[in-house]
């Protein structure tokens, strides 16, 4: 089992794939301390929440990724560009090698026919490696999404399957999807074997049935709405 302890939440958040966790904060200091706490470990590897993986601590920030805004997600565009690249020619047939090769004889051929009639003697690189291709071509990951729902689900999608990271921390995810989105985007997320948790300013307005609610209020008493059948249960801080 995959667990996530914090310091300032008894319960502990437990990854598996019917339910997932909600941590709303009442207090804006400790909303913003939390997450604050959560970017630093992230980025710099402090030790702040604890990440158990059957039994045994492991590295968080190695494969978790805090998304603070839904709306527009950051990272590093550049270093998914380079290791899409590099990962499409890594899986690339030898008979796509082999056409390569061909397309690059057959480049050189036009370059020395357009360079002929210059006035001044002309050269260049005959040898031009697949890498510096495909960086030249500018591939990418597809950018053009219909919806915001189809940009959210392929933007976690490729910073997962590109960067390697396997859990996601969402800073109030229920503001910007309806029910029915969220159940799709907690459906896609299953599919896709990623694991995330919900860290919220407030309470949503609508509870899904399996969402676990951990609610800290302004005197630190921490409410827990459990799924499905909605049993609450109060501890004091």
């Amino acid at each position: 089992m995959n667990i996530i302890q914090s310091p300032v939440i008894e319960q502990n958040i437990e990854l598996k794939p019917d339910v997932f966790f909600n941590v709303v904060f009442e207090d804006p200091f400790m909303f913003r301390e939390e997450l604050s706490h959560i970017d630093d470990q992230l980025l710099s590897g402090d030790d702040y929440l604890s990440y158990w993986v059957d039994g045994a601590k492991e590295n968080l920030s190695k494969v978790a990724f805090l998304v603070d805004n839904p709306l527009k997600i950051e990272f590093d565009q550049k270093k998914t560009d380079a290791l899409v690249q590099k990962d499409v020619q890594k899986r690339m047939a030898q008979e796509r090698k082999d056409e390569y090769a061909e397309l690059i004889q057959k480049i050189n051929e036009y370059i020395e026919k357009i360079s002929f009639d210059y006035a001044i003697p002309l050269t260049f690189d005959t040898d031009i490696s697949l890498a510096s291709f495909l960086k030249a071509v500018s591939l990418t990951s597809e950018a053009d999404y219909g919806t915001y729902f189809d940009y959210l689900v392929a933007t976690i999608k490729k910073i997962s399957f590109v960067l390697g990271y396997k859990i996601f921390f969402f800073v109030n995810l229920h503001d910007y999807l309806r029910s029915e989105e969220l159940q799709n985007f907690v459906r896609s997320m299953r599919q896709l074997e990623i694991d995330f948790v919900l860290v919220s300013s407030h309470r949503p307005n609508t509870v899904l049935d399996d969402e676990f609610l951990i609610e800290i209020d302004q005197d630190k008493a921490e409410l827990h709405v459990e799924p499905k059948n909605q049993m609450s249960r109060i501890i004091n801080g």
